[in-house]
């Protein structure tokens, strides 16, 4: 008898009613599916933030389709005309509730990034205000023809950045996705209007290439700043352990005040003291949460020496006390 029947049938050879099936992967029981199930957390805004007017020259006409909401939150609030199917392929009714069909939405919506929700709102508002201009009629715009997805690079082609665009498409596309409709976008028609609309971005949209930041640079914003001005102090403080961390900013700070949220940002708690395998002493930074890994991810950096050395900077009793006092719920985080 293979594993996998034993585990159907819950008998091992020379055995009865005796279940081989390891814990994990026992199946439910049938009353979890006939129950309510366990709420999920929600992915429209906690913070209680205000959405900010509309840009003159981007504000969509008025609908009860598309209310105004934070840009993070128009993935899941701004309607197409065509609610999601309960009908089967074959036209027959699928025994779902509205419960089910708002749990659905509430799950696809988490499989974004709150950045990348907030950018994909912005490449929402855009394509509506296209739509708008065009007088494109609603039940048009979702699920959207090939021949408009084409129109629409072909119009923003020359005002944004190819890598703009690109997400200004993809976000029409998870949109229709969210709400259960069918793309209808040629892959191999969209990718070269891409392309080609990449080639034709604007000089302004591209930025010349940088120096690199170097110790040297640390060292040389040092002796300009005043360790003693909470800003300063957090802001040094912020450089030293991002930069030998070798992490991202963003990974060490949020966006505005409102936006901490202690599942994933860095908390003073996060932060501990380790010994590597040669005895050096190690800053260990636990990141809660990160776009690459949603179960979060350790970050290290050693002590250096010189006025560079992170662990000096966090350290200072003129640094380390303004450096908290900067920081809502004594959080590691800082708005730059």
């Amino acid at each position: 008898m293979c594993y996998l029947e034993q585990w159907l049938t819950g008998r091992t050879p020379g055995t009865t009613n005796v279940s081989s099936a390891p814990a994990a992967l026992t199946a439910p029981a049938r009353s979890t599916f006939t129950k309510s199930p366990p709420p999920l957390p929600s992915v429209t805004n906690r913070s209680g933030a205000t959405p900010r007017a509309y840009p003159s020259a981007l504000t969509p006409i008025p609908s009860i389709l598309r209310p105004h909401c934070l840009a993070r939150d128009r993935l899941r609030l701004w309607l197409p005309a065509t609610a999601r199917s309960r009908l089967d392929h074959q036209g027959c009714f699928v025994p779902v509730s509205e419960a089910d069909l708002q749990r659905i939405l509430t799950v696809i919506a988490h499989s974004h990034a709150p950045s990348t929700r907030e950018s994909y709102g912005s490449g929402l508002l855009v394509f509506h205000v296209f739509c708008d201009a065009r007088e494109v009629p609603e039940e048009q715009r979702c699920p959207a023809s090939s021949v408009l997805l084409l129109t629409f690079i072909a119009t923003c082609a020359g005002l944004y950045s190819g890598k703009t665009l690109e997400n200004y498409f993809y976000a029409v596309r998870a949109w229709h996705l969210l709400h259960g409709s069918a793309w209808l976008a040629d892959p191999r028609e969209s990718s070269l209007a891409l392309e080609g609309a990449s080639r034709l971005a604007p000089p302004s949209s591209k930025r010349p290439k940088r120096d690199p930041f170097t110790i040297a640079l640390l060292l040389a914003l040092r002796p300009v700043m005043d360790l003693n001005d909470p800003l300063q102090a957090a802001t040094y403080a912020c450089l030293t352990v991002s930069f030998f961390t070798i992490a991202r900013m963003g990974e060490f700070t949020v966006p505005s005040l409102h936006a901490f949220d202690p599942l994933t940002h860095v908390k003073v708690s996060d932060i501990h003291y380790e010994k590597d395998r040669n005895g050096f002493d190690v800053i260990v930074f636990h990141l809660p949460w990160t776009k690459s890994s949603p179960i979060g991810e350790d970050l290290y950096c050693a002590t250096q020496s010189g006025g560079a050395d992170p662990r000096y900077a966090l350290h200072q009793e003129n640094v380390i006390l303004p450096f908290l006092a900067l920081y809502t719920n004594r959080a590691l985080y800082m708005q730059i």
